[in-house]
C-alpha cells in the first residue's frame, strides 16, 4: 500500500494536478500511476495561445482540460499522454468483430454508399485509419474495380485487414503519410481525426493525397452541443470548489483529442481547397440492448429534420462531412 506521500509523488508528476493534495484520495481509490505526458503551450491547429477552458478530466491517471481555441474555434486537448502508452492502448482497443460487422454496420452502409457513388472506375481510395479493413472490405464488394489501400497506426490490425481481406496496407500514424507520393480520387477518415496529435499536419496530408478533382469523406462525432449545454447546467449547479474536482466531461471520449464544430470543420475544408462542403446525419450505433428499432426511427426523423432546414440542422450524434473539389 502505498503512503499519501507515495500518492502526492505520483500527482505532482503527473500533469494537470495544480493542487495535488486535494486528489490524494481519488488517486488512491483509482490506483494511479506515474504517466508521462506533455502540456500543449497553444491550439495544435493554429498556434493561437488564447482559449477558454471548456471542462476537465481525468485519463491515464492524468488531469486533462479542453480547451476551445479564441481564433479557429477548435476544442482540443491540452495534455499529450506519451505515444507508446497510446499505441499500446489502440493495439488492445476496437478489437471486437460484433463491433465492426453489427454494431457499425448501417453507418458502414452509408459510407460505402458515398464512395461507391463518388468514386470514379479503376480509381484509388485511400481509408485513413481504416482499422482492420471492414469497411474498406464492404467498399470491396461493392466496387470491386477500385484500388484500395487502408492505413493504420496498429501494426496487427494491418496484417489483419491484408491476411483476412487482401487489402492493401500503410502502417503508420496518419500524418506519417506526408512522405506518400500516391494520389487517390477518395480518401476516407471516419472516426479518427480526433485521434491525430497533429492536426495541422494532417489537413496539410489530407490535401495533399488527394488528386485535382478528389474527394474527402470525413465523419465525426457531433457532441458540440450537447458538451456545451451539459456545461451550462452544470455550471449553474455547482460550485467553483466542486468544478475544480470533476474528472469528466459529460458526452466526451477522453480517448479523442479534439471536439469538431460543423463551422470548424466546414472552414478548415474550404481552406484546404474543397469548393463544395456537405454535412450529412450519420446513421446511429447500433445499440447492444436491442434499441435500434428505436435509433433507427430517430435517424429517419433527424435526416428529414435535415433536409427540412436546408442541410442546416443536424441532430444525430454523428455526422459525415464531406469535402469535394471542382
Amino acid at each position: 500500500m502505498r503512503s499519501d506521500a507515495e500518492w502526492l509523488d505520483i500527482l505532482r508528476t503527473n500533469q494537470g494536478f495544480v493542487q495535488p493534495h486535494r486528489w490524494i484520495d481519488y488517486a488512491r481509490r483509482h490506483g494511479f500511476r506515474p504517466v508521462p505526458a506533455t502540456k500543449l503551450p497553444s491550439c495544435p491547429d493554429c498556434g493561437e495561445v488564447n482559449g477558454r477552458t471548456i471542462g476537465q478530466y481525468v485519463y491515464y491517471s492524468t488531469l486533462i482540460s479542453l480547451k476551445a481555441c479564441a481564433r479557429c474555434h477548435l476544442l482540443y486537448s491540452d495534455t499529450r499522454i506519451h505515444p507508446a502508452i497510446i499505441r499500446s492502448h489502440f493495439d488492445r482497443a476496437y478489437n471486437d468483430e460484433d463491433y465492426f460487422l453489427v454494431r457499425r454496420q448501417r453507418i458502414f452502409e452509408q459510407i460505402v454508399g458515398e464512395v461507391a457513388s463518388r468514386a470514379p472506375r479503376g480509381s484509388a481510395v485511400l481509408d485513413v485509419g481504416g482499422a482492420k479493413g471492414h469497411l474498406m472490405a464492404s467498399v470491396q464488394r461493392r466496387r470491386p474495380d477500385l484500388a484500395i489501400t487502408v492505413n493504420d497506426l496498429s501494426r496487427s490490425k494491418c496484417e489483419w485487414a491484408e491476411s483476412h481481406y487482401g487489402l492493401r496496407t500503410i502502417c503508420g500514424p496518419a500524418a506519417d503519410l506526408a512522405g506518400c507520393s500516391e494520389r487517390f480520387d477518395v480518401v476516407t477518415a471516419i472516426d479518427v481525426l480526433y485521434y491525430e496529435p497533429n492536426i495541422a499536419r494532417l489537413w496539410s496530408v489530407l490535401a495533399r493525397l488527394l488528386k485535382p478533382r478528389g474527394t474527402v469523406i470525413l465523419r465525426v462525432p457531433n457532441n458540440l452541443p450537447a458538451i456545451l449545454g451539459q456545461r451550462l447546467v452544470a455550471n449553474a449547479l455547482t460550485t467553483a470548489r466542486a468544478r475544480q474536482m470533476r474528472t469528466r466531461i459529460n458526452h466526451f471520449n477522453p480517448e479523442h483529442l479534439y471536439v469538431f464544430s460543423k463551422r470548424y470543420l466546414e472552414t478548415r475544408l474550404a481552406a484546404s481547397g474543397f469548393s463544395v462542403v456537405d454535412v450529412l446525419p450519420s446513421p446511429i450505433l447500433e445499440s447492444a440492448g436491442g434499441m435500434g428499432g428505436v435509433s433507427r426511427l430517430y435517424y429517419r426523423l433527424a435526416r428529414a429534420l435535415h433536409f427540412l432546414s436546408g442541410r442546416r440542422l443536424t441532430i444525430t450524434p454523428g455526422m459525415l462531412v464531406i469535402g469535394s473539389r471542382r
